[in-house]
């Protein structure tokens, strides 16, 4: 009964494997040389099977050698399963992969049984997004308007004109606070709160005059609008 429960286990591993859409390889955590590999990986690498079958992982992940069998002994001893790699393809091409690797025993050999997931554009957009992101900061950094990120009320960001409108020496004084932090009255406390709410339900705000006191103790007349954004993945508001 255990031999039939085991091959039957097996069976329905090569079934899965064998059809699965993503692809999947079986590797020799030592020497790296791929065992098998399903459909799926054949198409998505390019190479006919028995030239595939006849490679190495290390002849398709563009790290180093030395790189490449450090993460594979990472996998077989179950300290990391995912990973990311260059994987070259048969065409020349270089895709951006993610690799979840976990240690199996098949026909009483230890393989590294691996599925691969193209992150290539995922990975692009990050890096276009990122980029994006710092051109936008470097751009209000030096915009001479001050400039605030806020989500519910605390200040996640803002610039250095902003910081200076604040008696703050630094951007880093008045991270963190509330604007009501720097409003002696309820009643533009009041006010701001009414704002908030507007600003929650996708509204901008009108132009609003208050009186703020300092960290430096001095009282300003300021006049503020908002915008709601989103800022992290979070509901915000630039002012």
């Amino acid at each position: 009964q255990v031999e039939n429960a085991l091959r039957e286990s097996e069976l329905r591993f090569r079934t899965m494997f064998e059809k699965h859409r993503a692809p999947m390889l079986l590797i020799k955590p030592d020497s790296g040389a791929i065992v098998d590999a399903n459909a799926s990986a054949i198409r998505f690498y390019g190479y006919d099977a028995d030239t595939f079958l006849s490679m190495t992982i290390q002849e398709i992940n563009q790290l180093s050698e030395a790189e490449v069998a450090m993460r594979r002994a990472d996998a077989k001893s179950g300290e990391q399963n995912r990973f990311v790699f260059p994987h070259r393809l048969q065409s020349g091409e270089v895709r951006t992969v993610e690799v979840y690797s976990t240690p199996i025993a098949v026909e009483g050999t230890k393989l590294l049984f691996s599925i691969i997931h193209d992150i290539t554009e995922r990975r692009e957009a990050e890096e276009k997004l990122r980029q994006s992101e710092e051109r936008w900061r470097r751009l209000v950094e030096s915009h001479r308007e001050p400039i605030q990120i806020s989500v519910d009320g605390v200040v996640q960001y803002i610039n250095p004109a902003g910081a200076d409108v604040f008696g703050a020496h630094a951007p880093e004084d008045v991270i963190g606070k509330r604007v009501t932090d720097f409003v002696r009255s309820d009643a533009v406390r009041d006010a701001l709160q009414t704002r908030q709410e507007q600003l929650q339900r996708g509204q901008p705000t009108d132009p609003f005059e208050l009186e703020i006191e300092r960290l430096d103790g001095e009282r300003r007349l300021i006049s503020v609008y908002s915008v709601p954004i989103e800022y992290e993945g979070q509901a915000a508001a630039q002012t």
